[in-house]
């Protein structure tokens, strides 16, 4: 079946220009995102589950880049067809990267999604 998956990328310190100080650990930004979607599926029905891996995220340094990269949580996830359209899960998606975007007061955060072949084995 077709689907579509998603990523994205959320820096663990506030804003740029920092030293990976007072940084959100992966493991509260993953129970901010769990609190985060249940209110998404409170408001829109879908419920958006993703896997977390810790990132180190490198851009210019003349941009505000720590030396060495920014310590930076990635999220990912797929819709399974079966249970929701593809339209419901990607406002779902963008409405929760938005919504933990404020949480973590993140200046940008940037959310790709492509399509999938999606095989849901039960």
């Amino acid at each position: 079946m077709k689907s579509i998956k998603f990523e994205a990328v959320f820096g663990l310190a506030p804003g740029y220009s920092h030293n990976n100080i007072d940084v959100v650990t992966p493991a509260d930004a993953a129970s901010i995102w769990q609190e985060a979607a249940r209110k998404i599926f409170e408001e829109c029905g879908v419920y958006v589950s993703a896997t977390t891996h810790s990132s180190t995220t490198i851009y210019h340094q003349d941009w505000g880049c720590p030396a060495g990269g920014e310590k930076t949580v990635t999220f990912s996830g797929s819709a399974n067809p079966e249970f929701v359209k593809m339209g419901d899960y990607r406002y779902a998606v963008v409405s929760l990267v938005k919504l933990v975007k404020e949480i973590l007061a993140q200046s940008t955060v940037t959310v790709e999604f492509w399509e999938i072949d999606h095989v849901y084995l039960s």
